[in-house]
C-alpha cells in the first residue's frame, strides 16, 4: 500500500500493518528541525517581464531624479523644462508605488523551493512566519488542515476545506493560555505548523 501526497511531494510505502496499532513505513526520510531561529528560504520562480521591470525601476529610479536636475538649470527654455518635469514626476510616481513594486518583484508563484522544518514552542501567527522566511507578507503561508489534533479547518466560499487559525477555537485558545505558564513536565502547546499555500505553486 502506498500513501502518495502530490501536494507536498511525499511518497511513503507502507509494507505492513502489525498488531497493537503498529505501522511499518518504508521509503520515509527524516530531517532535522531548527528550533533556535528562522532563516530565509531559497526558492526559484519562472521568468516574468513584469517582475524584471519592477526590479529595474526600483534599482535605477534615483537616476531619473539625477538626470532631471540639469533640465531645471535651463528653466528659461520651456521644452527643456518640460522634459525635466516629466522625469521628476516619473521619479516621484515610482517612489510612491515602491510598496506595490516590492510585492510585484518578490511576490508571485514559486517553481521550486528549499524544504525546511522549524520548531516553535507556543503560538506564532502566519504573518510573522512569512516575514521571517520571505521578508514580507505575500499570502504564501497557510494553516494546515489536519497536521495535529489542535489543527482546525473550515469551508471557504468555494466549498473547499482550508486550515484556519486554531486560536479561533475557544478550547484551543484556553490550552495556549495555560501553556504560557506551564511548569517543567506539564503539557505545552505547539501551534506553529504552516504550509505553503498550493495557490502559490507554478504548475
Amino acid at each position: 500500500m502506498e500513501d502518495t501526497n502530490h501536494r507536498y511531494g511525499i511518497y511513503i510505502h507502507i509494507p505492513a500493518i502489525c498488531d497493537n496499532d503498529t505501522v511499518i513505513l518504508d521509503g520515509a526520510f527524516a530531517t532535522s528541525v531548527v528550533w533556535d531561529s528562522f532563516f530565509p528560504i531559497n526558492y526559484t520562480k519562472n521568468f516574468s517581464y513584469a517582475r524584471k521591470a519592477a526590479l529595474y525601476l526600483m534599482s535605477y529610479n534615483f537616476l531619473l531624479f539625477i538626470i532631471s536636475l540639469p533640465f531645471f538649470a535651463f528653466s528659461p527654455l520651456r521644452p527643456v523644462l518640460i522634459i525635466g518635469v516629466i522625469l521628476l514626476f516619473t521619479f516621484v510616481a515610482v517612489w510612491l508605488r515602491a510598496p506595490k513594486l516590492v510585492k510585484l518583484a518578490y511576490g508571485g508563484k514559486f517553481s521550486s523551493q528549499r524544504a525546511a522544518m522549524f520548531g516553535v514552542e507556543g503560538y506564532i501567527n502566519a504573518v510573522t512566519v512569512e516575514k521571517s522566511l520571505f521578508g514580507g507578507v505575500f499570502g504564501r503561508m497557510a494553516w494546515p488542515i489536519n497536521v495535529s489534533p489542535l489543527s482546525r479547518s473550515a469551508l471557504n466560499d468555494h466549498s473547499e476545506r482550508i486550515g484556519i487559525d486554531p486560536n479561533r477555537d475557544p478550547q484551543v485558545l484556553e490550552k495556549v493560555k495555560r501553556a504560557r505558564y506551564a511548569k517543567p513536565g506539564e503539557m505545552r502547546a505547539i501551534l506553529a505548523s504552516f504550509c505553503l499555500d498550493k495557490a502559490y505553486y507554478d504548475q
